[in-house]
Formats: structure tokens, C-alpha cells, sequence
């Protein structure tokens, strides 16, 4: 088996939901967006309909989000609607009932269906990746983002009027932390 991509673009994310897999990509010479999608795994289906090119994908609350220049949503995997467009995110996850979208600036966003609601950020360094666990301590949720050079995570929900986030970044080869907050 093997997937059917255009050897001009890159295979950027994967996310499993609604009993599918869907793989998102971009292409190198053009704005078109790349859509696969497998039940089992092993047997892909090119999908069509989307016209940008999409960085990540995330499931959750039964839906899927896309993100790149633009965010779309499916509830299948296989019929995408475009929600809108915004400053680049480079991820997307699922988490705390809520989606968080990172990217270029610092951006931090959250969303509860694809409407996003921007948020305060520490630093305005790229962020590249973000996911969603839980405090083992407190048992509320946490959000890690990760960027260029930087790290940085929420505190407890239940501490903080928003979320708290410790801001470490190497500066001249040197370690800090300032602490700063954003909502999500």
C-alpha cells in the first residue's frame, strides 16, 4: 500500500477520528491543500475540496479542525467546510473541551468550534506545537506550547484567574523565566 501523495508537497499531520485517519499537507509550488484518509490504516483515498495548504489537523468534541492559513472543519474527515482565515497557525490541539491553535508571533488562540478567541501571549518567538495533558498534582488541565528556543506551559486553572504561563528561553546561551499568563 502506499499513500497517494504528489511528490511537490509534504505530508504535514495526522489526527484519527470519527473511525478515520486523516493526513493534511501542503504543496511546495502552489496554495493547494492536501487530503488523505484511511479507516484501517493501510488503504488511503486522495480527498479534494480543500484550496489552501493546512499544517495540522486535530480531532475532538466530534469534529476535526485544520489549520494552516485558514481553518476548516469536518465531521467525518471526508466533507471539510472552511471556517476562516487568520495569522498562520502552525498546530492545532484538543483539550480542556476547548481547541488551541499556536503559530507565527507567539500567536496563542482557542476555540470551541473554529471561532477563535485570541489570547495574551509571554513571548512573540514562533510557536511550532502545542498539546493538552493534566497536572498529576492539581488534576486540572495543562496546555505545553513549544517554539523556537522556547518552552512554555499553563499552570493551574484552578490557582490563576487565567491560565499561567512560565515563559523559559535561552538568551545568549543563558537560561530565564519571567512568568506571564494567557487564557485558554
Amino acid at each position: 500500500p502506499s499513500l497517494p501523495v504528489d511528490v511537490s508537497g509534504a505530508l504535514a499531520a495526522v489526527s484519527f477520528g470519527a473511525g478515520r485517519f486523516v493526513i493534511l499537507g501542503y504543496s511546495y509550488s502552489s496554495t493547494q491543500g492536501y487530503l488523505t484518509t484511511s479507516t484501517d490504516g493501510v488503504t488511503w483515498t486522495r480527498g479534494t475540496g480543500l484550496s489552501t495548504d493546512l499544517h495540522d489537523v486535530a480531532y475532538g468534541n466530534g469534529r476535526f479542525l485544520a489549520v494552516g492559513w485558514s481553518t476548516w472543519s469536518s465531521e467525518d474527515g471526508l466533507a471539510w467546510t472552511r471556517l476562516s482565515t487568520h495569522p498562520f497557525f502552525s498546530t492545532v490541539t484538543y483539550g480542556a473541551d476547548r481547541f488551541l491553535a499556536v503559530g507565527s508571533g507567539g500567536l496563542t488562540y482557542t476555540s470551541w468550534f473554529g471561532n477563535w478567541v485570541t489570547s495574551p501571549s509571554p513571548t512573540r518567538r514562533p510557536l511550532s506545537g502545542a498539546a493538552w495533558g493534566t497536572d498529576p498534582q492539581s488534576g486540572q488541565p495543562r496546555a505545553v506550547a513549544v517554539g523556537e528556543s522556547i518552552g512554555i506551559y499553563s499552570g493551574s486553572a484552578a490557582s490563576y484567574p487565567g491560565v499561567s504561563i512560565a515563559d523559559t528561553s535561552v538568551v545568549e546561551g543563558r537560561s530565564g523565566s519571567t512568568l506571564a499568563s494567557f487564557r485558554v
